[in-house]
């Protein structure tokens, strides 16, 4: 594929002999450099300062990204199969900008300055998965033994460097940060009868990692050097295991009851280091978390069913939220993580109901969730500079009721529509201290949603497109940006149906997409505005040779979804990833 913004390049090759299967993938894309625009400011105005800060800047940003994959299955026997998948990632972006800066002090116009800004930073990511997965069949239908085990490497690197003609010190940081993570996991399954079905196993998450952050500061004669004090090396240990048991009770009249436990024991371990602070001891931190489980299906006719669920979930912090360096690549506003803590326990009770037929499903619920040791970012300002510093904190609970849809249907034979929406409110109950950070009361409701529809016309032509369209999300200091973006495309088939060629239009009607975040604390308020080139034009074309129908290697495996990864997780269900 070639465009106006971006371009890809994606092979598969597919391999299939007696009761061997291989197949492997490569992708490439290419970003075009990108030039955005950002506006933000700060109004502060409390016992201490009456100010303002407004900047403007400009930026250039160019991004690439490789994933490639390799995945290998054999069947020993009817009884005995072996598969193993090996992922790699490599991408990154890089940005250079300039900003112009005006801050004015109400207090002391002395103090009040205009100047100039020079920034550039390099993001780089990568690493790997590797994963073997055995598979044991017993005689009897559905009895089953599976061991999987993965292991997952990743690394993340980020330098920046900002130059400043007054106001601010010069600026220069590298953090280099890895985390390898090894899983076990056992899964046995027992029809014990027609009726009852018996499910058990266990796993074990090991994780590894650390953070290297390097401080430059300017010397007299503004040459960048190493800064010892400010700069640190930090290991965090994290060791998961687990132990669960399901239960499936098929009853009279079309009722079905699943019942299940788990138990999580969590070990921590975190060791900050400084070569000139003796004072950063390392810490510990274990817990045991008990995670029940129970549905209760009633089938309503052979395709239809209702369906009642409570659930449990726990959410770890992930290095985003752990990291305990400050990152001061923005230095108005600056952030840094908390190794101390807890994770995010939720609790969600959710009614139901599905159909289906040969021209729709649809699957439409309600649900209730109700979330402990609530984690967001909260901002301060600075002690002794202008500007802000987010800390992750745990601050508080949170309940929602919500409700999802989810429908395909193809009101004629040449078209096909597809829908999800998600809606679920958010009313935060802060604790402590954290009841004077909030900015603003009431419930806010918050939404997601997706549609999409595909068209075949005569002559091997289809037209396609999706619409994504999510509201901003409330915090307890404010809100972050909405989201919405549409996608259009035509494609057509030949060489009998091998070949494709295909134009496709990312957002038409909108040049940019804009991202407005807005947040106030105490004695601050502060808001910016990021805005990047989004509409672009593009032609794909794809070739398939060979066998046509490849079933590939069998997909067993491991999910670790324990990790909070996002700033604004989505508090009740959330739309599906688009492939």
């Amino acid at each position: 594929g070639i465009g106006t913004r971006q371009n890809n390049f994606n092979a598969n090759i597919n391999y299939n002999k007696n009761r061997f299967s291989l197949s492997a993938n490569v992708g490439f894309n290419n970003g075009w450099p990108q030039e955005s625009s950002s506006e933000s400011t700060q109004a502060f105005d409390n016992s201490s300062a009456k100010s303002l800060q407004v900047t403007k800047g400009i930026n250039e940003v160019k991004r690439s990204g490789l994933l490639a994959s390799v995945n290998a299955g054999y069947d020993f026997n009817t009884f005995n199969s072996l598969t193993t998948t090996f992922r790699y990632n490599k991408g990154g972006f890089e940005r250079t900008g300039t900003n112009d800066n005006q801050f004015t002090d109400y207090m002391n116009a002395s103090n009040s300055s205009v100047y100039k800004g020079e920034s550039s930073s390099k993001n780089a990511f990568g690493g790997f998965d590797w994963n073997l997965n055995y598979a044991h069949k017993f005689s009897k239908e559905g009895h089953e033994l599976t061991f999987s085990s993965q292991w997952s490497h990743s690394i993340v690197e980020t330098n920046y460097q900002n130059i400043y003609s007054s106001f601010y010190t010069n600026q220069k940081a590298n953090n280099d940060g890895a985390n390898n993570e090894y899983t076990l996991q056992l899964d046995y399954t027992l029809p014990v009868t027609e009726k009852f079905k018996l499910e058990a196993g266990g796993k074990s998450i090991t994780r590894r990692i650390s953070s290297d952050f390097q401080n430059y500061v300017p010397d007299s004669q503004n040459a960048f050097v190493f800064d010892p004090i400010s700069s640190n090396l930090y290991n965090y240990n994290q060791d998961v295991t687990s132990i669960y048991s399901v239960g499936t009770v098929t009853l009279p009249k079309g009722f079905t009851v699943m019942a299940g436990a788990r138990f999580e024991n969590t070990a921590i371990k975190g060791d900050p280091t400084n070569e000139l602070q003796t004072d950063l001891n390392p810490f510990t931190i274990k817990y045991g978390t008990f995670i029940p489980s129970f549905t209760l299906q009633k089938a309503l006719s052979q395709s239809a069913s209702l369906k009642l669920t409570y659930s449990k979930r726990i959410s770890r912090p992930s290095l985003t939220y752990l990291n305990p360096f400050i990152n001061k690549s923005n230095i108005q506003a600056q952030t840094q993580g908390n190794p101390t803590l807890d994770p995010e326990i939720s609790q969600t009770v959710e009614l139901g109901y599905s159909t289906f037929s040969q021209k729709r499903t649809i699957n439409i619920s309600a649900y209730y969730k109700y979330t402990a040791d609530l984690i967001e970012g909260i901002a301060t300002p600075l002690q002794d500079e202008t500007g802000t510093i987010t800390n992750y904190q745990n601050i508080g609970s949170n309940k929602s009721f919500g409700m999802s849809f989810f429908g395909s249907v193809n009101p004629f034979k040449i078209l096909t529509l597809r829908g999800n929406f998600n809606a679920f409110t958010y009313k935060p109950d802060p604790t402590g201290i954290y009841s004077l950070e909030q900015s603003s009361n009431g419930t806010s409701i918050q939404y997601s949603a997706f549609v999409s529809g595909t068209l075949q016309l005569k002559n091997n032509i289809a037209a396609e497109a999706f619409i994504i369209q999510n509201s901003s999300k409330k915090t307890l200091q404010g809100t972050s940006p909405a989201f919405n973006l549409m996608v259009f495309g035509v494609k057509k088939q030949f060489w009998n149906k091998a070949a494709s060629l295909g134009v496709n239009i990312v957002s038409p009607f909108k040049k940019e997409l804009e991202f407005k975040q807005v947040s106030s604390g105490q004695g601050f308020s502060q808001s910016s505005t990021f805005k990047f080139p989004i509409r672009s034009f593009g032609l794909t074309f794809s070739y398939n040779f060979g066998s046509m129908k490849f079933t590939g290697a069998k997909k067993k495996g491991i999910n670790n979804d324990d990790l909070k990864e996002g700033e604004q997780n989505n508090q009740g269900g959330g739309m599906p990833a688009m492939k």
